[in-house]
């Protein structure tokens, strides 16, 4: 029963494909996609043009869009392929400057769809950042080497040294760097021109080669270069390079020279040195270390992906990292508890920049700036399941709890908070819909809304269900909820949820079909449930539902004119033909799946058979049934005279053959002593509300059955006693019912 604003209850109308319907051919068999998963999404401003706007309809590896403007949704706009490597992930979408962004944890990398007059393109979406973590070297924080690793050298360079104050800072005091093609007199001492902690004595004299030699690290080694012969004479005494805190800012003296002595005299005790120099891939650290550095620093790259991606403040978010760190770098970065953040968008190249613009280890501009793009950790967190923009936050929920990213003025890179809003998680990204100012979602114990508090704007959590639905909601299980999926109507301000609720129900094989559909009215803070029917055999099945803007657009044909006279063209009136909107009513639609014996085809349906038949053939039960009434006294045993029923008459006019259209039904039957079930015996016999007190005859098959009343009100006896009485009122097949209200007349014993 679908309930009104006004307090009346009425039967919802047939669930039944749309008008003009079709049946959309996915490609895929029945056994290839048993498993996959039916998305839906709306695609406002595509292309940044308000007159488009698509329904995404995401099936395995395939986007099929479909136009939200036009009155029938079942006409395939376009289709492309994205690159899932596990096709039955599920896909997270959302939109800026008209453009469509795609993160799933199936995505080697997020991608940006983008279309333009019927050419779509596809690109990935490499998130980069700086490297603040570096690689492992083996030393201490405040450890000098004598040598210089690859892996230091990175990490130096990555802290803002340059090649040449690595020279200069491990030079020895005494002692001068090879040089090629040089006269040396035998006895000289020389180092390498890398230092690499030893000094090498000339046994002979002569002229140095045109290459550097490799040099002996073994003292009384002796190597030929040119017409000399060096030996490792020993150990370099003073010649060392760079610790991890070492600042090579710190060595400019104020006439703009460097002195490498101003840094060896620095105390600078373990506090690491500003990282940052080099931009690398998120998840191909290896590989980007080394196109940025040329160095080859060890393995360490994450096999994980962003499955969330949500776009607020002008920013494009990622998370919901699984985090698979390939390697055995100690210094890799765990991405599970990561939000990164990309900056101000300006143009396609800023979605991936999540990174500031200056460099952290520069010694003239380093700081961080509001529009710089970064990264938020929260390390308690974990399985981030949606992100959602609300007001001035962002919303993270996830397996274990729900963030709220926010600041006061409005996100940047300096100024935001991180509040933990509750520890009861979402059991499912689908079910989380976005009503107005609230947000609500499904927990394992319940069903939760999130709102603002008008004064400190902070996030209020409440259980809807607690004192409403919960023992309904607790028989629900497990693995529908892990299913459900939500939508919000603007116009009704209903959210409504669908899931399966047959006992049978495992959610492995066609796991988005739905059965029931759970309705949360906000205006009335009420819940009622829909059942739709399902047919024995080549059924087909509601898989999701979408809200259809309230407009459509429709061509229109209209003549040329020039001043009064119609242009011609070979004696034929010249016409055009343009896109014209035109405002309708705003309502959901359902996609639903059209029985096959080969491919899965889609098609949408909508709650709209005037004869109360779900997919045309099946009857369903539309009822009130009222809570137990003892009438204030438990003890004695009560009777009812009389039940008066007021009705609201529903025949709009007569057909041909002068039959009632949209005729009406309201059975009614009482139900003794929490007695719930007919074999008590406790059960009145149903009898027929709905009647009118004389029949209406028609002047013609054009009357429109106005018998001057809006309301019928019947009073009808109902038999039996009991200490308590329910009452149920049902409808009957093919007709109408609209319930305004009941009133009972009750009689008692005088003696318990």
């Amino acid at each position: 029963m679908l309930l009104n604003t006004d307090g009346s209850r009425q039967r919802r109308l047939g669930m039944s494909y749309e008008a003009n319907w079709s049946a959309l051919d996915t490609g895929i068999s029945l056994a290839a996609g048993a498993q996959s998963r039916w998305q839906l999404f709306r695609w406002d401003n595509v292309d940044n043009d308000p007159n488009t706007s698509f329904g995404v309809v995401r099936f395995r590896d395939t986007l099929f869009f479909v136009d939200l403007f036009s009155d029938t949704l079942s006409v395939l706009v376009d289709s492309i392929s994205i690159p899932l490597n596990n096709k039955d992930a599920d896909v997270s979408f959302t939109t800026l400057n008209g453009q469509l962004i795609c993160a799933s944890a199936g995505l080697t990398y997020p991608i940006l769809v983008t279309h333009s007059n019927f050419t779509w393109t596809t690109q990935y979406l490499r998130v980069q950042t700086r490297d603040f973590w570096g690689v492992d070297d083996g030393l201490d924080i405040d450890t000098r080497p004598t040598s210089l690793s690859t892996a230091h050298k990175y990490n130096l360079f990555n802290q803002g040294w340059t090649q040449s104050k690595l020279d200069q800072f491990g030079e020895t005091d005494s002692f001068l760097r090879w040089v090629a093609i040089s006269y040396i007199t035998a006895g000289e001492i020389r180092q390498p021109r890398t230092a690499n902690g030893y000094l090498y004595a000339a046994v002979t004299s002569g002229d140095t080669g045109v290459s550097e030699p490799v040099w002996p690290t073994t003292i009384g080694g002796t190597v030929v270069d040119g017409s000399i012969i060096w030996s490792c004479w020993s150990v370099a005494s003073g010649g060392s390079y760079p610790s991890n805190a070492d600042i090579m800012s710190l060595g400019e003296k104020t006439d703009g020279s460097w002195d490498k002595d101003l840094i060896k005299d620095y105390l600078v005790g373990n506090t690491p040195a500003p990282k940052g120099h080099y931009i690398i891939e998120i998840f191909g650290r290896s590989a980007t270390r080394h196109l940025a550095s040329g160095l080859l620093p060890t393995t360490d790259y994450d096999a994980g992906s962003f499955s969330q991606v949500a776009t607020h403040f002008s920013r494009v978010f990622y998370s919901g990292v699984k985090s698979e760190v390939v390697g055995s770098e100690p210094t890799a970065p765990n991405l599970t508890g990561y939000i990164f953040f990309s900056r101000v968008v300006r143009n396609t190249a800023d979605l991936t920049v999540c990174y500031q613009e200056a460099d952290p280890t520069s010694e003239t501009i380093s700081d961080l700036v509001d529009t710089d793009g970064g990264y938020i950790v929260i390390p308690e967190m974990s399985n981030v399941k949606h992100m959602v923009p609300f007001n001035d936050q962002l919303v993270i929920f996830a397996e274990n709890g729900v963030w709220s990213i926010r600041s006061e003025g409005g996100f940047t890179a300096l100024n935001y908070n991180i509040v933990k809003v509750t520890d009861v998680g979402v059991i499912n990204q689908d079910s989380i819909v976005q009503a107005e100012n609230n947000i609500l979602y499904w927990s394992k114990a319940g069903i939760y809304a999130l709102s603002l508090d008008s004064i400190s704007t902070q996030i209020q959590i409440q259980d809807i269900t607690v004192n409403t639905i919960k023992s309904y909601y607790n028989e629900i299980s497990t693995i529908a909820k892990a299913n459900v999926k939500g939508y919000y109507d603007p116009q009704s301000k209903i959210v409504g949820w669908l899931y399966n609720a047959n006992d049978d129900y495992d959610g492995s094989i066609n796991k988005d079909n739905i059965d029931t559909e759970l309705r949360f009215d906000l205006q009335l803070e009420a819940f009622y449930p829909y059942t739709i029917s399902t047919k024995v055999s080549d059924s087909p099945h509601v898989v999701g539902a979408i809200t259809t803007p309230n407009y459509i657009t429709n061509d229109v044909v209209q003549g040329v004119y020039v001043g009064n006279e119609a242009v011609q063209a070979s004696g034929v009136d010249v016409i055009v033909t343009t896109p014209q909107r035109f405002k309708t009513t705003r309502s959901i639609k359902y996609l639903a799946t059209v029985p096959s014996v080969t491919n899965y085809t889609f098609t949408f349906a909508l709650y709209s058979d005037t004869t109360f038949h779900d997919w045309d053939t099946e009857d369903y039960s539309s009822y009130v049934i009222t809570g137990d009434e003892i009438m204030g006294d438990i003890m004695r045993s009560k009777h009812t005279p009389y039940f008066i029923a007021h009705l609201r008459r529903t025949e709009t006019g007569f057909d041909d053959s002068f039959n009632p259209v949209n005729p009406s039904s309201c059975l009614v039957q009482g139900r003794w002593d929490w007695s719930n079930d007919i074999i008590s015996n406790r059960w009145t016999k149903e009898q027929q509300a709905y009647r009118y007190k004389q029949l209406y005859v028609p002047s013609s098959s054009l009357d429109t059955f106005n018998t001057g009343f809006e309301l019928i009100t019947t009073k009808s006896k109902l038999r039996g006693k009991g200490k308590a009485l329910r009452v149920s009122m049902k409808s009957e097949e093919g007709k109408d019912m609209h319930i305004v209200g009941w009133a009972l007349f009750v009689a008692g014993q005088t003696q318990v």
